[in-house]
């Protein structure tokens, strides 16, 4: 049985996969982390095999899609063998990736986060001469388990924007979603853009080492004050 856990909501997703991991670890499985690289060097014969004291067996592996992306026939033959095995399981955690943009075809159960409506909200806002909106809507979203997650989805969201200015584009993206990023770089300047992306990534930085003096929150609060 396979299970894949993804979507944008990256903190939900991965709280979820550390829970259903601790789930299974109080159930006394076998429980075996491998890279995403290294699953296809499992032989068939190895997964089939039974696990020390006859326990059942679980593969916990992240990113899969990414491998699967490189190809790879056997790697596809292999989840499929695990997917018809009882007493053998995968959790797949994928980071970031909404189920829409995994690489690999209908297998397993998908567990999908996806962003809250209103954030995406949130991110359109972002441009100057909006600073009421976003701050706005920035307070009616945020908590003290998700700013960290609003924090990602605007750093991501600030990259496509100026990627847009610039002229180029994800690959990943569609064509409705470049449009959007077009509308709302109109707004920039293409050098306060870029100084905004890169506060922004400092914004990063500075919290993991400790040397902001403001929460999260109001560091991006400020940001917003000076820039929109």
């Amino acid at each position: 049985m396979i299970t894949i856990i993804c979507g944008e909501d990256v903190v939900s997703s991965r709280n979820y996969f550390r829970d259903m991991v601790k789930k299974y670890q109080e159930k006394n499985f076998a429980i075996q982390k491998i890279h995403a690289e290294q699953l296809g060097e499992i032989t068939t014969e190895e997964a089939e095999s039974p696990s020390l004291f006859g326990q059942k067996k679980i593969y916990i592996v992240e990113n899969l899609s990414k491998e699967a992306a490189k190809g790879g026939s056997f790697l596809t033959k292999f989840l499929s063998k695990i997917q018809h095995l009882k007493e053998k399981e995968l959790i797949d955690w994928e980071d970031g990736t909404a189920k829409r943009d995994l690489k690999f075809g209908a297998i397993g159960t998908i567990k999908e986060f996806k962003p809250q409506k209103n954030i995406f909200q949130l991110l359109e806002s972002c441009y100057p001469s909006n600073l009421t909106v976003f701050l706005s809507l920035l307070t009616g979203i945020s908590t003290a388990q998700n700013i960290g997650f609003v924090y990602i989805m605007l750093a991501r969201h600030m990259r496509n924007v100026l990627l847009t200015k610039l002229g180029a584009k994800s690959a990943r993206l569609q064509a409705w979603q470049v449009q959007k990023l077009k509308k709302q770089a109109v707004y920039w300047e293409k050098e306060s853009l870029i100084s905004f992306y890169d506060k922004l990534l400092s914004l990063d930085i500075s919290q993991k080492t400790g040397k902001s003096v403001y929460a999260l929150k109001s560091s991006l609060e400020l940001l917003a004050c000076y820039y929109l």
